[in-house]
């Protein structure tokens, strides 16, 4: 038996029985620089095919969620210490509110010390302006209860003494 029949030619991968020829030789190149040009190819496609990470790996994610991470963490931090700012801020506006108050139902009661103790004094002038300041110490009362129901335990105790001892 021929010998082509037998074995492949120089590097062909297929084989295909035939007497050896020059068009068979040429058959053989062509095959090799088409394999050799594969191979260079796929070589090229894994070098220029960027390496795949995952997302943690990459540099610009890591750094971007370390950035959000610090960012929500002061946005949040700012909130609290506002909201702390604004309950402060509004305690102190109601004690304000509270001791004006305060001082306004101490200044009522000291008129009415001076209206009944004058001398002379007309009984019906007397009754008419005390039916008017029992009205002012009602609302005021009332005003001094909301605010100490809305401070609670931030009102001073000489406040709480004065407004018992109405």
């Amino acid at each position: 038996m021929p010998d082509s029949v037998t074995r492949p030619h120089d590097g062909d991968t297929a084989f295909t029985p035939g007497p050896p020829g020059p068009e068979r030789d040429e058959i053989g190149a062509l095959a090799n620089r088409i394999e050799l040009i594969r191979d260079q190819v796929d070589a090229l496609q894994t070098s220029a095919a960027p390496a795949k990470l995952r997302w943690f790996q990459w540099a610009g994610s890591a750094t971007s969620v370390v950035s959000l991470v610090v960012t929500i963490s002061i946005a949040i931090w700012a909130n609290r210490l506002q909201a702390r700012k604004d309950v402060s801020a509004a305690a102190a506006s109601g004690l304000d509110q509270l001791t004006k108050v305060t001082s306004d139902l101490v200044a009522l009661r000291s008129e009415e010390n001076t209206a009944f103790n004058t001398p002379g004094a007309n009984p019906n002038a007397y009754a008419t302006g005390s039916a008017i300041r029992n009205a002012k110490r009602q609302v005021l009362l009332d005003e001094a209860d909301r605010l100490v129901q809305r401070l609670g335990s931030g009102v001073s105790p000489q406040i709480l003494l004065t407004l018992a001892s109405e």
